[in-house]
């Protein structure tokens, strides 16, 4: 089992600390945690970051649900 978190780092709403303690949450618990900070990016995701998004989980899901 693995997880994927993609935040971005100007997030107003849920800030990007929430994103990095899930990370360290997930790392002590021995389960494989990918984190995708997304620098320019707020609490939505912009039509240039959603295709990076997408990308990032299709390749996740092609690693990990195989």
């Amino acid at each position: 089992m693995s997880s994927l978190v993609q935040h971005g780092k100007r997030d107003t709403v849920v800030p990007v600390e929430e994103a990095i303690r899930v990370q360290s949450v997930l790392q002590r618990l021995n389960v494989p945690c990918r984190l995708r900070l997304y620098p320019d990016v707020g609490h939505y995701f912009g039509e240039k970051e959603m295709g990076q998004v997408i990308t990032e989980t299709l390749g996740f899901f092609n690693e990990w649900l195989k």
